[in-house]
């Protein structure tokens, strides 16, 4: 493992654990609002105010931790894998190593699919990328939001005995939102594997 990689996967990492922390506190953001808006509910209660914690734990906090977790497991690999053989590890999923020697239709293919965090070591010649990039963070964590925020509107007009058309807006832009977030991991995967294979 290079050194410049080190510090890209370093940083990329950072990102990741704080945003698991972000959701982290969000959920005891919910869960300590649920429990006092379930207290003044004069014993009514909804399972959607009381569960909308669980969103931002098990969707944000739970797999970010670990993919941090997984890099770090890669990481090691790849820093045993150099040492014995004093060459850039091949393919990872998150970790995509292809080669810098690259026609210009691929960096064009790299650069429309919106390919992140670059890396570039000139002794090896490799170029590094990490995955999930920033528009699939972004989009995810806004859909693990609108989810959230619609669980605990949906538990408040239940505990009031009322309810909403609109609440059906926030489920739908979740959904839109992750399915977004799907495609901003794929299709950067797919090019790079398409790459490797033509190289």
């Amino acid at each position: 493992m290079f050194i410049s990689d080190k510090k890209e996967l370093t940083g990329y990492t950072e990102v990741l654990r704080r945003e698991a922390k972000l959701c982290l506190i969000a959920a005891l953001v919910c869960a300590v609002f649920g429990g006092i808006y379930e207290m003044f509910s004069h014993q009514v209660y909804s399972p959607f105010m009381i569960g909308a914690f669980a969103i931002p734990l098990l969707l944000g906090a739970v797999p970010a931790y670990g993919i941090v977790k997984w890099i770090r497991h890669q990481t090691c690999d790849m820093m045993d894998k150099d040492m014995m053989t004093a060459q850039p590890a091949e393919k990872y999923w998150l970790w995509e190593v292809v080669s810098s020697d690259s026609t210009p239709e691929q960096e064009k293919d790299l650069s429309s699919a919106g390919i992140p965090y670059g890396v570039t070591d000139e002794d090896s010649g490799w170029d590094g990328f990490c995955l999930p990039g920033r528009i699939c963070r972004n989009a995810w964590f806004s859909g693990i939001a609108a989810l959230t925020v619609g669980c605990i509107f949906r538990g408040i007009l239940e505990i009031y005995g009322t309810t909403n058309r609109l609440i059906t807006v926030y489920p739908v832009a979740a959904a839109a939102l992750m399915c977004v977030a799907a495609a901003a991991w794929i299709i950067p995967l797919a090019t790079i594997w398409r790459m490797a294979r033509e190289s």
